[in-house]
């Protein structure tokens, strides 16, 4: 009897993996932006981000995702509302098939997302947990080869599915505004987030700069053109407002006052309160 075979042709094959992430940010985070030669994959697993891909900038909400194509400029932002998680995911394909995911946004069903967790828990396996902290997973010895070869095939899977339901589910990313205009939003949002988090401490200008990858020039122009303010200036007059909220409410001397704050001394309070205000911690309590 003569055999024959049917050779094995993939839709979509994916040789390499560059990275795996279960983000979970509050309300501060801000990714400026990047590009590299390879896919990504962004999944909101709760929340909700701003997302700028391209020339397009949009909302991914929870159920959501999206896919940046090589050496596309791509960046992500909290929204002004809670915080929230994302799968993010990278990886090296040559698939002409994968031209269908080029600026789609996805909103999964049921058995996609059982797909997704089952590729999450398969790499969970496969690291021993370390992918939540290591970006490069290459770098990353494999603790369980099975499980990792059962995890690229469940995102072969998961992709392949959202190609056969190429129907459904999904929308055109909407340029809402340009992109320019959307990361500078994105920057200056996250910026007040993250000083109002802080306003019990002590942030410098070199803090910010470093947390949010930008110059000090950028930093001031984007935010001076969003709020008419400096950043530094605006940080000491949330200060200033609790500052007020806690004399009134007479719960704490000023030396605490000032202390908690992350004023050096309690001159240095005075003599900025008194700049601000007009008057004195002490004229200002009688008042």
């Amino acid at each position: 009897m003569a055999y024959w075979m049917q050779s094995t042709e993939k839709t979509i094959h994916l040789s390499g993996l560059y990275s795996f992430l279960y983000h979970e940010h509050d309300n501060t985070y801000y990714l400026r932006g990047e590009d590299h030669n390879f896919w990504e994959m962004v999944y909101v697993d709760k929340g909700e981000i701003s997302v700028v891909s391209g020339r397009n900038a949009f909302t991914l909400s929870q159920g959501e995702i999206v896919f940046h194509k090589p050496n596309e400029f791509h960046a992500h932002s909290s929204t002004s509302k809670e915080g929230h998680c994302m799968i993010v995911t990278s990886f090296e394909t040559s698939s002409s098939a994968m031209q269908f995911f080029e600026d789609k946004v996805f909103s999964l069903n049921e058995i996609q997302k059982k797909l997704l967790l089952r590729y999450k828990n398969e790499m969970q396996n496969a690291f021993s947990k370390t992918y939540e902290i290591n970006k490069n997973i290459t770098r990353t010895p494999i603790s369980d080869p099975v499980s990792f070869q059962a995890a690229m095939s469940y995102l072969e899977l998961f992709l392949i599915e959202l190609l056969r339901n190429n129907n459904q589910n999904r929308r055109s990313m909407l340029n809402e505004k340009s992109a320019h205009e959307n990361m500078e939003t994105a920057l200056v949002t996250s910026i007040k987030a993250y000083l109002r988090k802080n306003i019990y401490g002590n942030v410098n200008l070199d803090t910010i700069c470093s947390k949010f990858n930008v110059s000090r020039t950028y930093l001031y122009e984007t935010f001076h053109k969003a709020t008419k303010q400096s950043v530094m200036s605006y940080y000491m007059d949330l200060k200033l407002t609790e500052a007020k909220r806690l004399i009134r409410s007479n719960e704490m001397n000023f030396s605490q006052i000032a202390e908690a704050l992350g004023y050096t001394s309690l001159h240095n309070f005075s003599r900025s309160f008194k700049t601000q205000t007009g008057m004195s911690p002490s004229e200002y309590a009688k008042k």
